[in-house]
């Protein structure tokens, strides 16, 4: 295994935030719970028209 040398420093922590790789992943779990949040609440208003 390589060692590390070096600081993390802010710049490097931001590039890695705004990689592709991780703003997929979050844009994916972003939709997953924007998901979950409307089928509950469609899921709560049907129940209200139906009874």
């Amino acid at each position: 295994m390589p060692e590390i040398k070096g600081t993390v420093t802010e710049e490097l922590v931001k590039q890695a935030l705004y990689s592709e790789e991780v703003n997929r992943v979050l844009k994916a779990q972003v939709r997953k719970d924007f998901e979950a949040q409307i089928d509950a609440y469609v899921d709560e208003v049907l129940a209200r028209m139906v009874g």
